[in-house]
């Protein structure tokens, strides 16, 4: 037979993950931490990323612009990708 712990802990990930309690404190619930403003360390995040793209284009010897030197992975769905037919 196999091992449950185990196996609960090789086939979940943390978006199973609802409610976490460590020592009689609930540090997770509903899939949040209780009392953080995501959306406020979202958006530090973001300013702390923004800055560090910025760097880079302070050391590039190339002189790029940070637009040039991170591309977007994908075409913006606001404009038609390069070769493909327009809206109708």
């Amino acid at each position: 037979m196999d091992d449950p712990v185990r196996t609960l802990l090789m086939n979940t990930s943390g978006a199973d993950v609802d409610t976490v309690v460590v020592n009689g404190r609930t540090v997770l619930r509903g899939g949040a931490i209780p009392g953080l403003d995501e959306t406020a360390w979202r958006a530090r995040a973001q300013d702390v990323f923004d800055r560090m793209k910025a760097a880079y284009a302070t050391r590039d010897y190339r002189h790029r612009t940070p637009a040039e030197l991170f591309p977007a992975s994908f075409p913006s769905s606001s404009a038609p990708a390069a070769g493909a037919p327009g809206p109708r």
